[in-house]
């Protein structure tokens, strides 16, 4: 009964809001004219939040939106429900070497997370962004498995940052990387995977190879291979 009790008074106070947000737009928006730097625009944006989420986390929303879009706020299409979109790009060495002694080597040596590779050429670095921020990482170094093999290029160093795992991002750039950047078709990826991602590179197209090994300081892994 409590939870009914309040649930009837954050409806009637953001419909008392919502009240006045519409007598808002009917009678002094047009006098201001167009001047959100949003769409859409703040009301609508406000008349949303408040029907979605309720009195307070409506009230919540639409005060942060207000504040980020008066008077020196960025432009541009931000809607309640904004999907986060990720943009794959190419990044420096540097980054990469940082990120991956963050998320893989946090206990080991800087030496650790710096490959000898990471400086070649035929090297690709690539990180996967939300929101300006990097939440997934790979490294794609140009080196056959043995030496009658097709193009090869080995998958190391990749990670997801924890509070963004199994969403999907470390799939979208993985198969970014197979479709995207060495586009052949006579090719192989592989990777030597350690035992928590055996699983997410066979979800994705690798095929065990072998036993599992050590790796010193690291721990147990496993090839995987993948082939068009």
């Amino acid at each position: 009964m409590e939870q009914n009790g309040q649930a009837m008074i954050s409806k009637f106070f953001s419909s008392l809001i919502i009240l006045f947000i519409k007598f808002y737009q009917i009678f002094f928006s047009p006098l201001l004219g167009v001047n959100c730097r949003f769409y859409p625009t703040c009301s609508v944006y406000s008349i949303e939040a408040l029907k979605k989420y309720g009195f307070l986390k409506g009230i919540i929303l639409s005060s942060k939106r207000l504040l980020s879009c008066h008077p020196f706020g960025s432009y541009g299409f931000k809607p309640l429900d904004q999907a986060e979109v990720p943009l794959i790009k190419k990044i420096s060495s540097k980054i990469m070497q940082i990120e991956r002694k963050n998320e893989l080597y946090k206990n080991l040596p800087e030496s650790s997370s710096k490959y000898n590779e990471d400086k070649d050429r035929t090297t690709i670095h690539l990180g996967l962004y939300l929101d300006g921020n990097i939440v997934s990482g790979l490294t794609l170094i140009k080196k056959k498995i043995k030496d009658s093999d097709p193009p090869s290029f080995q998958v190391r160093g990749m990670f997801t940052k924890t509070k963004f795992l199994n969403r999907g991002y470390g799939s979208i750039l993985i198969n970014y990387a197979k479709d995207e950047v060495i586009k052949s078709n006579d090719l192989i990826f592989w990777c030597n995977s350690r035992i928590k991602a055996v699983n997410f590179y066979k979800k994705n197209g690798f095929v065990e190879k072998g036993n599992f090994f050590l790796i010193k300081n690291i721990g147990l892994h496993k090839k995987l291979i993948f082939k068009r």
